[in-house]
């Protein structure tokens, strides 16, 4: 009896493992040549939701998540021949280079037998796509930023683009769409590709090939963020939030020094180069409640920042490298964020319902400000704003209520949804390696095209007929005219 009930449990143990739905993916190298901080959240995630997962990040990146190297391994490309002055497309083809010739990274990462490795589609794809398919582990593509989703949407002919302006914006858009497309082929993937066929012999395939293998695509933003693209398939999961969580209590000493400004906590995330501007902004803050209040009123001020370094500073300023900044967003005395507007750093306030002044940088940021703007919970400030104009906003924000109000509707509608963006992640990567190859009964026919499409094709033809018509009409009427003219002169001619 025994016995038998020995050889029950191992069949049962044997099924459970062999079921797809039961079996979990068992690991995942993430890969960020760019964008390092927001891809150390994915890979942290990732790990979290129970997969083995490696991170590889450029030898001169450190600005990754706190949280990452305790379970995670984290292996570190060469790059110290990377130069400050290279654009980002050199940047990445010499990257590149180097993760490919590198021998031990590549036997650690073999060892490893990796079944997804994920990645960003621009400036990555030409590099990992063949290397994905040599090493025999399924490429899973995260697209982020406006141009970037747009740019990995068409290659893969999951979504199509969606233009909410007139015509005529509509038509620079497109032609914009169309120059990135050209640029990023002409620095980037030309040379990359040559470069992979000197390195990898399997690495000549074309790209569009190469992408006929991706079936899943992590969209990395979120409908209360943006919504430019109208998806055809399944397999574009929005998992834009998936890093979102409730916040943790602070560490002890922190949380003593913060919890006697009774007023509250500004909480900022802008990197080094504003020290002088923080600094400033702080002072003021101090110095004005120390005259109309006791400075326990006055309000905080907490930096985020691995390589800040000030002396001298007010006791309102606090700079901490370590801890999570969704702890900062989330406090329960945080009244407000300073941040370049990231679309992590958007989410985490939204997601928190705490309101955001923006100081963007790129274009992708200064779309998210106006975004924070338009849902009412954010105002956006130059790069290089005066102290004394960062101070009256952080004033008024703080002192007006509908701001706040504005982040708790906007905090409700990302919470209260049927299941979280990590639930959605941690099944669609489930789902693909249950149907490695299989996918693709969900994927879109290449040809596709809108009834509006269809309407407006029926609309030009039925005007372009007519226009030939008329324009065939005016030109026989003109030609009948022009000869009655000739004719009545030449009749004057005879009768002279």
């Amino acid at each position: 009896m025994g016995l038998v009930y020995i050889i029950l449990s191992a069949l049962l143990m044997h099924c459970a493992a062999a079921s797809s739905l039961a079996a979990p993916p068992d690991s995942a190298v993430v890969i960020a040549f760019e964008d390092v901080y927001d891809l150390s959240l994915l890979a942290y995630t990732i790990s979290d939701l129970g997969v083995q997962t490696t991170f590889v990040v450029p030898s001169d990146e450190n600005n990754f998540y706190e949280r990452l190297n305790e379970t995670e391994e984290v292996i570190k490309v060469d790059a110290s021949h990377v130069k400050s002055t290279d654009t980002k497309d050199v940047r990445a083809l010499k990257l590149c280079e180097s993760f490919i010739s590198h021998r031990e990274t590549q036997k650690q990462i073999h060892r490893f037998e990796p079944t997804f490795v994920i990645f960003p589609g621009v400036r990555h794809d030409a590099c990992l796509l063949p290397w994905a398919s040599s090493i025999n582990s399924i490429p899973v593509i995260w697209a982020r930023g406006h141009d970037e989703e747009l740019y990995v949407f068409i290659k893969t002919g999951m979504a199509l683009p969606v233009h909410q302006s007139g015509l005529i914006q509509g038509i620079f858009e497109n032609v914009n769409l169309k120059f990135n497309l050209w640029s990023i082929d002409r620095n980037y993937i030309g040379p990359t590709q040559q470069m992979m066929k000197e390195k990898m012999p399997q690495g000549d395939a074309p790209l569009n090939n190469l992408y006929s293998s991706v079936q899943l695509v992590l969209w990395g933003a979120d409908p209360v963020l943006r919504m430019n693209s109208a998806p055809l398939t399944q397999l574009i999961p929005e998992i834009g939030c998936h890093h979102c969580r409730g916040n943790q209590p602070l560490p002890s000493e922190l949380q003593k020094d913060l919890v006697q400004f009774k007023t509250g906590t500004v909480i900022v995330l802008l990197d080094k180069d504003h020290g002088p501007m923080i600094l400033a902004v702080a002072k003021k803050l101090y110095d004005s409640a120390t005259v109309q209040t006791p400075v326990s009123n006055s309000l905080a001020v907490i930096w985020k920042n691995k390589q800040a370094r000030m002396s001298d500073k007010p006791n309102n300023l606090f700079i901490h490298k370590d801890v999570d900044r969704q702890d900062l967003i989330g406090y329960s005395r945080a009244r407000l964020v300073l941040a370049h507007c990231t679309d992590s750093e958007f989410l985490e306030s939204a997601f928190h319902g705490t309101p955001i002044i923006c100081f963007p940088r790129t274009l992708d940021e200064w779309r998210n400000s106006r975004r924070a703007a338009d849902l009412g919970f954010g105002h956006t400030e130059k790069i290089d704003s005066m102290s004394d104009t960062v101070v009256e906003i952080v004033m008024e924000m703080h002192e007006n209520t509908k701001y706040r109000e504005n982040a708790r509707i906007v905090s409700q509608a990302i919470r209260d949804r049927s299941n979280h963006a990590m639930d959605r992640l941690i099944y669609w990567l489930r789902y693909t390696e249950r149907h490695k190859g299989e996918g693709k009964n969900l994927l879109v026919p290449k040809k596709v095209s809108t009834y509006d499409e269809i309407i407006q094709w029926v609309i030009g033809f039925l005007f372009g007929v007519l226009f030939s018509v008329m324009a065939t009409v005016l030109f026989f009427f003109l030609q009948q005219v022009n000869e009655n003219k000739i004719k009545e002169q030449r009749k004057k001619h005879h009768r002279k």
